[in-house]
């Protein structure tokens, strides 16, 4: 490695199989633009030629080293815009490319060199690319914010409705249910059985037929067993 350093990084760019096909061939610029290719595994690696850096990189000036070309895979489609798009998404890129004092709010320089998978790609280009996915984001934010307020409008003016399609009153919130739950607690489903609860209260059999209601008891018994096991084993872990 570069001044036998063994903790050197580098951003690399893979060009091919090595000849005995169980090693890569890369290329990378060191500090002081001179070209290296080498061979290695994704662990170790060997340099075995040294050139001019202009052979394998377009040098754009001391802060931005150009790699000629592009991947084959176009930067639509790429990992480098997903992980843009992620790092804009996650504040670690600033969604603005100026605060509200017009000032500069990180150098597109400094994006770029987040990553290694960005500096894969011409940086002539980032620019608009970075501008585009942000005024994709943007709008898209927009859009959410629009919904968000369409949909807390339409739960502010719309009633809630106090029927079910099939007529029959909500079963959750309502005094029959309030009511049920009692008689559950007290076994009155289990050791009379689900006819006679359904025939006890008017609550029951005025709102609810007798197939419908037996299915909400029974939905509440689950509820309730579900909801004991997680207390349960919540107290075990917390003695664990």
């Amino acid at each position: 490695m570069p001044d036998n350093d063994k903790g050197h990084r580098s951003t690399v760019v893979i060009l091919r199989r090595s000849d005995d096909k169980k090693k890569f061939v890369f290329r990378y610029a060191l500090d002081d633009e001179s070209g290296v290719e080498l061979t290695g595994t994704s662990r170790y690696v060997k340099v075995i030629y040294e050139g001019n850096a202009a052979d394998l990189f377009d040098v754009k000036g001391e802060d931005t080293v150009q790699v000629k070309g592009e991947p084959n895979i176009k930067w639509k489609h790429s990992k480098a815009k997903k992980l843009l798009y992620q790092d804009i998404i996650e504040g670690k890129v600033p969604l603005y490319a100026r605060d509200d004092n017009g000032n500069t709010t990180m150098a597109t320089k400094d994006i770029y060199a987040l990553r290694p998978e960005f500096a894969a790609y011409n940086y002539d280009k980032f620019p608009s690319r970075l501008s585009s996915l942000r005024d994709t984001i943007q709008k898209k934010m927009s859009r959410k914010g629009d919904d968000e307020i369409a949909f807390e409008a339409f739960v502010r003016y719309t009633p809630v409705s106090i029927k079910t399609s099939r007529g029959n009153i909500q079963w959750k919130g309502s005094e029959a249910q309030e009511l049920a739950l009692k008689d559950i607690a007290e076994g009155i489903h289990t050791e009379k059985g689900y006819r006679y609860l359904h025939e006890k209260r008017p609550e029951y059999f005025t709102n609810f037929p007798f197939e419908l209601f037996r299915n909400k008891i029974r939905q509440e018994v689950k509820t309730a067993k579900y909801l004991h096991t997680v207390k349960v084993k919540g107290k075990q872990h917390q003695s664990s």
